[in-house]
């Protein structure tokens, strides 16, 4: 039997759908637009909107590869148990209460709605999953930021430097003054 693309793309089609869970999936494109939302609010533009929407999507990644153990870690991994869901909804959340405290209770009624309807394991084993992952990448992101991408309000500047990578591969910037 000849196979035309239709019929391969049918059966692509039909075999993800078998093997990807359809509420994970729901819990994770919530939480999307719930972090676009509340980057929204929060009037970020769309740069940091971006790297809010990255770091929360790194958090959920993180925490749902450590329950499912699917791929290679972003930065944080601890195989464990427990509900990917619950871990998704936690991770995305404390990444968002972290970056917007005033949008708090916005996002724990989101939140206590999405752990309402976890059906794929034990909720409190996922939570703190998802919290876990959420205050690592949280961590990570904060001293990048501080170390490598804050630029001072006054001279020296801080100005990519390829020379430093060779010799020391965790300094890529150097201070220079512009008075010259």
């Amino acid at each position: 039997m000849k196979l035309n693309h239709y019929t391969l793309a049918a059966m692509a089609v039909a075999g993800v759908s078998a093997l990807a869970s359809q509420a994970s999936a729901d819990v994770i494109t919530d939480w999307n637009l719930i972090t676009v939302n509340a980057t929204k609010t929060a009037g970020q533009n769309s740069n940091l909107g971006t790297r809010t929407d990255a770091i929360e999507a790194i958090a959920v990644y993180d925490a749902v590869n450590s329950i499912r153990q699917f791929g290679t870690k972003y930065h944080y991994y601890a195989p464990d148990t427990g509900s990917a869901q619950a871990a998704a909804a936690q991770a995305a959340h404390d990444v968002l209460v972290n970056y917007f405290p005033s949008q708090q209770p916005a996002l724990d009624a989101a939140l206590t709605n999405s752990l309402a309807n976890i059906t794929d394991g034990p909720i409190g084993d996922g939570r703190s999953v998802g919290s876990a992952a959420a205050a690592d990448i949280i961590t990570l992101r904060a001293w990048i930021t501080l170390k490598y991408v804050t630029l001072p309000t006054t001279l020296p500047y801080l100005i990519y430097d390829n020379s430093a990578v060779s010799a020391n591969p965790q300094r890529f910037y150097r201070a220079v003054s512009l008075s010259n």
